[in-house]
């Protein structure tokens, strides 16, 4: 699956820019997941409990997420959240309810230097829109 089409869209968060996926170019990379490509959903376990979640995504809240990206080795991200932890070359896509803490998300992995970096736009909110329809 070539990258460029869905990895164009931008928005400028603290001085640093976060591409936009939309929600049909995430479906179609659902549909068509790369192996390089992780979803993470940054909100609270007892949020994605009471709403569920986006499929083929990991739930990884923000406040655990400086410790699994940054401290976790392969094997404990493993263990502890069910797939293999990105590399720093894998394209990351965050979420949340909304954008917020998404962008808060990818602020904090692109300091650890991950680089393929977007945000999924309008968050789970969107999504549970679009899919009721």
């Amino acid at each position: 699956m070539q990258f460029s089409g869905w990895w164009l869209n931008t928005k400028q968060h603290q001085n640093m820019v976060f591409d936009r996926i939309t929600y049909h170019e995430m479906k179609q990379l659902i549909d068509k997941m790369p192996a390089n490509t992780t979803i993470i959903d940054v909100r609270e376990h007892q949020e994605v409990r009471q709403t569920g979640v986006i499929g083929s995504s990991v739930n990884i809240p923000l406040s655990e997420l400086k410790n699994a990206l940054k401290k976790m080795n392969d094997k404990a991200f493993h263990k502890k959240y069910g797939v293999e932890k990105p590399a720093v070359t894998d394209h990351i896509i965050f979420y949340c309810l909304k954008e917020d803490r998404a962008e808060r998300g990818a602020d904090i992995v692109q300091s650890f230097g991950y680089k393929n970096i977007k945000i999924f736009e309008g968050g789970f909110e969107l999504w549970e829109e679009n899919e009721k329809n």
